[in-house]
C-alpha cells in the first residue's frame, strides 16, 4: 500500500505544477493531503492480505481453462481468485496468457 501513497502523491504533485488553473492547483493539493490518511489506515487492517502467505490449490487446471476459472471466480470470491492465480503461475503454465500484445 505504501506504493500507491507513494504514486498517488507523485501523480498529484505532477497535476500541481501542470496546471495553469489555480483552483486546480488547489484541490491536487488537498487531495494529495486527503488521501494519504486513507492508505495509512489500510495498513493498519485487523487483517490484511499478505500475498506470500497466501495458500494454493496445486490441483487447479491449465491453460485457458485455468485462466477463465480464474476470470470466473474473481467475482465470487477474490481471495479465492488470488489463490488460483498463484497457483497457476506457481504451475508449468506461463504468465503471458494473461498479458495482451500491445498495438503496434
Amino acid at each position: 500500500m505504501a506504493i500507491h501513497a507513494t504514486t498517488a502523491a507523485n501523480s498529484l504533485h505532477y497535476i500541481f505544477h501542470a496546471s495553469g488553473d489555480d483552483l486546480t492547483r488547489r484541490l491536487a493539493l488537498l487531495q494529495a493531503v486527503g488521501w494519504q490518511p486513507l492508505y495509512r489506515d489500510r495498513l493498519k487492517a485487523s487483517n490484511p492480505v499478505e500475498i506470500d502467505a497466501m495458500k494454493h490449490d496445486d490441483a487447479v487446471s491449465h491453460g485457458d481453462e485455468a485462466v477463465g476459472e480464474i476470470f470466473t471466480t474473481i467475482n465470487q470470491d477474490r481471495a479465492q481468485a488470488a489463490a488460483k492465480t498463484m497457483a497457476y503461475l506457481a504451475g508449468a503454465d506461463r504468465p503471458s496468457t494473461f498479458s495482451t500484445p500491445l498495438a503496434g
